[in-house]
């Protein structure tokens, strides 16, 4: 498995967590797959532990499903030019070089 933490944080107490992961597989169906898989969610939970949430965590939701990013690190979704008009597509800052998704945390007591 290829997930990586980004970030983890946990508020409220130690009651609530966000994890941001990211895969690097080569492919990006493969990336996608990962960050959505059991084995991830399992990282995702791990993180919020070492991280000092509260209780038993569990999952509440993935705030940002696999989204796209390009080699600098922006979300591709609606990118636009200095002058406000929208990259095409083939535009090198609207190529994807890899996927993350963010998942909230919460603590079962």
């Amino acid at each position: 498995m290829a997930v990586n933490t980004l970030e983890a944080k946990v508020s409220q107490g130690g009651s609530r967590g966000d994890v941001l992961i990211e895969s690097d597989l080569e492919s990006f169906p493969a990336q996608i797959e990962e960050l959505m898989s059991a084995g991830a969610r399992d990282h995702v939970l791990s993180s919020a532990v070492k991280e000092g949430i509260k209780g038993q965590p569990g999952i509440s939701r993935m705030s940002e499903p696999p989204h796209p990013l390009n080699y600098l690190g922006e979300s591709i979704e609606n990118l636009k030019d200095e002058d406000g008009v929208a990259l095409p597509p083939r535009h090198p800052r609207m190529q994807p070089s890899k996927y993350q998704a963010r998942y909230e945390v919460t603590a079962r007591q």
